[in-house]
């Protein structure tokens, strides 16, 4: 089994229409920290937005946990990946625990009481516990970051 957790091979990105990226290859070991750098307008967000399934690929081959990106395969791979965003994506008309809830919701059997437990124990487990009442807007920004 590779012991790659995304992997490009000869991507093309862009929209249709329009390549911005031609030919992009690497890869990311588990356990890699990996840094995406470059200008503004460079392709960084494009690139970002191909490896987690927003935008398919124009040409090429993406591998996320050793499985080909495809329409097939999308929910599998949406299940074993996730993103954190800059300034956290948190619903602000939501307390934290129903944001921390939501997914639960989504992609889960779970009934609502065990949802709200598991919830819980995920904002405990970040030092969260006391703000799950709080809307985004009455904590800090790094307390959303571990909150999203």
């Amino acid at each position: 089994m590779s012991s790659s957790i995304i992997e490009l091979e000869h991507v093309d990105a862009g929209y249709p229409g329009a390549v911005i990226l031609r030919d992009v290859s690497f890869e990311v070991k588990r356990g890699e920290v990996f840094i995406l750098l470059g200008g503004s307008g460079c392709g960084k967000s494009t690139i970002m937005k191909h490896m987690i399934g927003l935008n398919p690929i124009l040409a090429g081959t993406l591998r996320v946990a050793g499985m080909e990106w495809s329409t097939k395969t999308r929910d599998t791979l949406y299940h074993k990946i996730g993103v954190m965003y800059q300034s956290g994506a948190l619903f602000g008309s939501m307390t934290c625990l129903e944001n921390v809830m939501l997914p639960l919701e989504e992609f889960t059997r779970l009934k609502r009481a065990a949802r709200r437990d598991r919830a819980m124990e995920l904002l405990a487990d970040v030092g969260l516990a006391d703000a799950a009442g709080k809307l985004p807007s009455e904590i800090s920004g790094g307390m959303r970051k571990r909150a999203a």
